[in-house]
């Protein structure tokens, strides 16, 4: 074998690298569900950043990496929305994101 074509055919036997994905946050959705005084609602952020890595050969080595502003949570309910950031809620002077 020719010494140049050992690397070329290294190379070509070598797995596929991972494709980095990043999300399109104005063109999806991040939403949480929630209980109070016993009723259901629904809100969303819309504050945040995603990232994946992902190479279909080794689905075992993906990575998602996705962070949140909390204060960016809206429920369609102005009182709801107020206490949001507070420390029964998200307690974003604590921990401003997740």
């Amino acid at each position: 074998m020719k010494p140049l074509l050992l690397p070329a055919l290294l190379l070509a036997a070598s797995p596929a690298a991972a494709a980095s994905w990043s999300m399109a946050p104005a063109q999806s959705t991040l939403s949480f569900t929630g209980t109070e005084t016993g009723a259901a609602f629904t809100g969303s952020f819309s504050s945040w950043q995603a990232a994946i890595s992902y190479d279909p050969a080794h689905p075992q080595a993906a990575k998602v990496q996705i962070t949140i502003d909390l204060a960016s949570a809206k429920t369609g309910d102005p009182q709801r929305d107020e206490a949001l950031p507070g420390s029964d809620w998200f307690n974003i002077a604590a921990t401003p994101k997740a």
